[in-house]
């Protein structure tokens, strides 16, 4: 008995089981590029999860667990602020706040190294009479609510402080010298550290300028 044969030489049976060895073939080949291509876009996204979790991990504990940031800034806690020290200030300044007699937010500011250069601790932070604190250096930050200062305070402002900036809902400013030479805490008994002084209450009042708040 002959086999019926196709146009092309090749029996009809031949040709439906090559079809279907061709269509097996690709069907195989499709399931395991889908496959693949699933497995890729998991690890791609198991990746940038994983990448932004560190990235947002990285920046909070830049600015929640350290916000000194290896001491090269100042941070005043009790106001959510800090501000940029100068190379040769860093780790070398403390500070306290104070309020002044008619209730105006105030912080004073000492140094290590010149604490240490007096001797006797009057460069240092001390609590006096009152609600006042003093001396420290001839440095000091004060801070108002713009939107509720009264009359008075902002006279007293504008009068005995230097406006540094506005951030967040506080004006910022340091007192101005009320003599010339300003009054030091090493005026009296180290006049010869007083230049010393001046220059780090200078340095001081610069820094003031990059004053911002540290977001937790």
């Amino acid at each position: 008995m002959r086999r019926r044969l196709s146009d092309g030489g090749f029996t009809a049976v031949e040709v439906a089981i090559i079809l279907f060895i061709v269509i097996a073939v690709g069907l195989s080949s499709f399931f395991v590029w889908r496959h693949a291509r699933q497995g890729n876009k998991a690890d791609q996204t198991t990746s940038k999860t994983s990448t932004n979790t560190s990235d947002k991990s990285n920046g909070s504990t830049s600015k929640t667990a350290d916000p000194t940031d290896g001491g090269k800034y100042l941070y005043i806690k009790e106001w959510g602020v800090r501000f940029a020290l100068p190379a040769d200030l860093q780790g070398d300044i403390t500070y306290k706040e104070s309020t002044s007699s008619i209730g105006l937010d105030g912080v004073l500011f000492a140094s290590k190294k010149l604490d240490n250069l007096v001797g006797d601790g009057t460069c240092s932070i001390q609590e006096s009479t009152g609600d006042a604190t003093g001396p420290g250096l001839n440095a000091k930050l004060g801070r108002i609510d713009p939107e509720h200062p009264g009359q008075v305070t902002m006279d007293y402002y504008r009068s005995q402080y230097t406006y540094v900036s506005k951030v967040s809902n506080y004006e910022y400013y340091y007192a101005n010298n009320t003599k010339n030479p300003p009054i030091t805490c090493t005026s009296e008994n180290h006049s010869d550290l007083n230049d010393t002084e001046v220059h780090i209450s200078d340095e001081l009042k610069t820094a003031f300028k990059t004053i911002e708040v540290v977001q937790n």
